[in-house]
């Protein structure tokens, strides 16, 4: 048996859940000896998310609270004390709610927050209000 291991970003994620064939790196091989494109064919998106849950259960390291989420909670805390500007309510509810959330209801919010964050990019706890 011969075992190959792929590593893919979240970039070639996306793109793969989106349908697109994408080229991947070989990490257990020499990139001169192989090239693997791989694609997503036949499944649809309950089933995605239904694998993610699955891996979730699987991992709980990746389990998280808000505030154990790093690439979040900073934008979070922004929002809820209005850094570097005033949030709006639905905002702000939002991020509270993400705070408040335990585990498994924060792995359920936080693809919504991470999307928000992209949308309102300027909150930090950092900034000077």
């Amino acid at each position: 048996m011969i075992q190959i291991r792929v590593s893919i970003d979240s970039q070639m994620f996306a793109e793969l859940v989106s349908g697109k064939v994408v080229k991947a790196k070989v990490v257990s091989l020499p990139e001169s000896w192989v090239s693997i494109e791989l694609a997503l064919e036949d499944i649809g998106m309950p089933e995605i998310l239904d694998a993610i849950d699955r891996a979730f259960l699987r991992a709980p390291e990746w389990v998280t609270v808000a505030q154990t989420d790093t690439a979040l909670v900073d934008w979070l805390l922004g929002v809820v004390n209005s850094r570097p500007v005033e949030s709006g309510g639905f905002l702000r509810r939002l991020a509270e709610a993400a705070l408040a959330a335990d585990a498994q209801n924060y792995r359920l919010m936080r693809p919504i927050v991470a999307e928000m964050r992209r949308k309102y990019p300027k909150y930090s706890a950092k900034a000077a209000p």
